[in-house]
């Protein structure tokens, strides 16, 4: 069942969705096993458990994670993905910002999700 934090960052991920997709390049489709959006075929931005996870420069997402905006995205024990935050429910007002930085990352040719150089 869904919780009322969910339904507070499924209503806002799809108000984010509706403001970005009519920018050229941008569509939505499946990713990360949600609705994603993504610019020229690849994923910038998902709903992912409650969080907005979004691709940043690995030097931007150091900072957000030290600053306590944001924790990097884990696919395992230990498996932090180095380009991948995930912004919590309490960065909400941020969202925007941090999706649209997402898109012009990923629009500016980052590597493709499961792309990048293997560390």
């Amino acid at each position: 069942m869904a919780t009322t934090h969910d339904a507070r960052a499924a209503e806002a991920f799809a108000a984010l969705r509706a403001r970005l997709e009519p920018a050229q390049g941008t569509s939505s489709g499946r990713g990360f096993g949600a609705g994603a959006l993504k610019s020229q075929g690849k994923i910038y931005a998902a709903l992912s458990g409650g969080r907005l996870l979004v691709k940043l420069p690995e030097p931007r997402v150091d900072a957000l994670v030290g600053a306590g905006q944001g924790e990097r995205m884990q696919t395992g024990e230990g498996r932090a993905k180095r380009e991948w935050l995930l912004a919590p429910l309490t960065m909400i007002a941020d969202w925007e910002a941090l999706a649209r930085e997402a898109r012009d990352f990923v629009a500016a040719g980052a590597p493709a999700a499961g792309k990048g150089k293997r560390r």
